[in-house]
């Protein structure tokens, strides 16, 4: 801001600062500063923080339980994003860099989860079976499917026991529409430690109903 002193001009107005030199009124433009260009690699290092928040939010209240560590070292959501760089990212023919929602984890912890060995989508009911194994203890088994380009969450309510060997969850209207991937964890009955989950594999609803 500049400043007039016995009628001359002393600082910058706009983008011209004016001076005086030998008792002379000087006035000159203001050259702006160019800002930085990103480098290539902080753009593609963007493009995957992009990619991550985009997949990760619809999730977000689920996995701030279900990957949250045990000591509490950092968020579940953290956690999750954590996973997602360092297993889930991986680079198409093109050289493009996607999430593969087969690597992406939505519970993690000790826990066992079960051995998944049938799968199916049938007039808008998920349908999953897995080998009891009597020598684990009977946990809740939830059922997650996620329709990414939909950005729509559906989690079972996890009644169904390990022991049951099956659990079923008819799908909202809403998720149905396209490519629905299907998650499968499980959590001692406090829900307060969980099992890594495990991807129980992709289906298209509107292939698959009858």
């Amino acid at each position: 801001m500049a400043i007039m002193k016995n009628g001359l001009l002393y600082g910058r107005v706009g983008n011209q600062l004016y001076y005086v030199r030998g008792g002379v009124q000087h006035v000159r433009a203001l050259i702006k500063k160019q800002k930085r260009l990103p480098s290539p690699k902080q753009v593609q290092q963007f493009e995957r923080m992009r990619q991550v928040n985009s997949f990760l939010s619809p999730l977000k209240q689920i996995i701030r339980h279900t990957c949250e560590p045990d000591k509490g070292l950092m968020s579940g959501m953290n956690r999750a994003m954590q996973q997602i760089f360092r297993a889930a990212l991986v680079t198409e023919e093109d050289g493009k860099i996607v999430i593969d929602p087969a690597l992406v984890k939505v519970s993690m912890g000790s826990l066992a989860n079960v051995y998944v060995s049938k799968v199916e989508v049938l007039n808008g009911i998920a349908r999953i079976e897995w080998i009891v194994n009597p020598f684990l203890d009977y946990y809740p088994v939830y059922l997650l499917a996620y329709n990414v380009e939909q950005q729509i969450v559906q989690l079972s309510s996890g009644g169904d026991l390990s022991s049951q060997g099956l659990l079923t969850m008819e799908l909202n209207e809403e998720i149905k529409t396209g490519l629905v991937h299907l998650y499968v964890y499980t959590s001692d009955r406090q829900r307060a430690a969980f099992s890594d989950s495990t991807y129980a594999g992709s289906i298209s609803c509107e292939s698959n109903d009858q």
